[in-house]
């Protein structure tokens, strides 16, 4: 016979400011520097590891960290980041002069970084086993730990919706405008923020939120800025199949979708989807061009063979090959290829649920879905970036993440920049004009 006690449950980590109704104003902040590779720098107050919920699983992830810029005014906008990889947890880190974040400092705006619970999250019982000995009166004690996985989709989501939540419920004593949140990421980041957008104040959500102990306030955010971004491993993974072969389960799913292109109104199809496609990277080439930026034919891009005019580099693209482009993309994306590498990442981000469990967690992941019925909270602004060269999420994610929200009447700022990185000083300059 064994008898169990417990005696310690979820990881240790380090102190972390507790519960999710703390009194933000009795925190007291550190004074830091970040410094820019052009030599300036930029003074900013630090209010780090402040636990955004009264039942934290992961106390590790489950915090987040305020960045206030010593000129901020009282109203300025509050960028809400987290670097979350690949739907593994994340922790707060400082802000960078790399990224959005310490860009976003130099420009007067408030930085939030949220950590939240991922796929490698772990909730660590140990526990005491007593057995009987040989002799009837003699028992012998051991330990024993007991390992389970507690971040599974949706939870880096509920997460983060929570540590709007968070913010919201403490709006009167943050600096900074809670009404003015943009959820900011990329990649699997990217799509927690656009996810974010799309189930802004659900009901749906509200029973996993309460269980963790999150604020009873909105999780509206006023704007999404969203780079490569990952909604769902799963389909990612369709998507990948079919941008690179052109066929695939994802041909079924954009026809079900019912969508319409922007401007020309004519149904979006699997059949079409490839012009379509073309006809976005063939007016991605012409701003570039126009920003005197000249893209390598084996890109994609043919040219007209007389001499260039250099005022005017926009008018010599007169076609874009898709297939020239697909194979150029080829090398530069998963090694594994896009079906088994999303498969994989799939695998790891849902975990084993039961048939009755699995229907309802791809539904909260579905932005589609979300999408298809906005609500008055769903944010009227988004930026979405998708480089060329960024193969790391198939650009089919984004260019029809663009479309739904087109289709749903809201306005998007939608790009796919030659840069082979992303300009961060532009995303803050939108959200600078707000």
């Amino acid at each position: 016979m064994k008898f169990i006690t417990t005696i310690f449950l979820h990881l240790a980590t380090a102190a972390i400011v507790a519960a999710q109704g703390v009194d933000f104003s009795t925190l007291t902040p550190t004074n830091h520097q970040i410094a820019f590779p052009d030599g300036t720098t930029a003074a900013y107050k630090a209010y780090e590891r402040i636990r955004y919920i009264d039942n934290a699983i992961d106390t590790n992830s489950q915090c987040l960290s305020i960045f206030v810029p010593n000129d901020a005014k009282p109203d300025a906008p509050i960028i809400l980041k987290t670097y979350t990889t690949d739907f593994r947890s994340a922790t707060p880190q400082r802000p960078s002069p790399k990224d959005e974040t310490g860009i976003a400092l130099r420009n007067g705006i408030i930085v939030c970084i949220a950590g939240c619970r991922g796929h490698n999250s772990m909730q660590i019982s140990t526990i005491e086993v007593q057995t009987k000995g040989k002799k009837k009166k003699k028992r012998k004690s051991s330990m024993e730990t007991d390992v389970a996985y507690c971040g599974k989709l949706p939870a880096p989501l509920i997460d983060l919706k929570a540590a709007v939540r968070y913010l919201r419920a403490n709006d009167s004593k943050i600096p900074g405008s809670s009404e003015k949140i943009i959820a900011t990421g990329c990649m699997a980041g990217g799509g927690l923020a656009a996810l974010l957008g799309a189930t802004a104040d659900n009901p749906f959500f509200e029973p996993m939120l309460n269980e963790i102990g999150a604020a009873k306030s909105s999780d509206k955010v006023f704007a999404v800025a969203c780079f490569a971004p990952l909604t769902d491993p799963s389909n990612a993974s369709k998507s990948g199949e079919f941008l690179m072969e052109n066929r695939g389960d994802y041909a079924r799913h954009i026809d079900s979708l019912t969508l319409l292109m922007p401007e020309s109104e004519t149904p979006l199809l699997s059949t079409n989807y490839r012009k379509y496609l073309k006809d976005i990277m063939f007016e991605s080439v012409r701003e570039a061009l126009s920003n005197h930026i000249i893209i390598d034919e084996d890109m994609g891009p043919d040219y007209y063979s007389d001499t260039r005019d250099p005022d005017d580099l926009s008018e010599y693209i007169v076609n874009f090959d898709i297939e020239r482009y697909i194979a150029a993309l080829r090398p530069l994306a998963p090694k594994s290829g896009f079906k088994q590498y999303f498969n994989t990442l799939a695998s790891k981000a849902y975990g084993d649920r039961t048939d009755k469990d699995y229907p309802l967690i791809i539904r909260q992941m579905n932005i589609a879905t979300h999408l298809n019925s906005p609500t008055p909270s769903t944010p009227k602004k988004w930026l979405i970036r998708h480089d060329a060269f960024d193969a790391s999420v198939p650009i089919t994610e984004s260019i029809t993440l663009y479309t739904m929200l087109s289709n749903a009447g809201i306005n998007v700022d939608f790009r796919v920049p030659w840069y082979g990185k992303y300009d961060y000083k532009e995303v803050v300059k939108w959200i600078l004009g707000l």
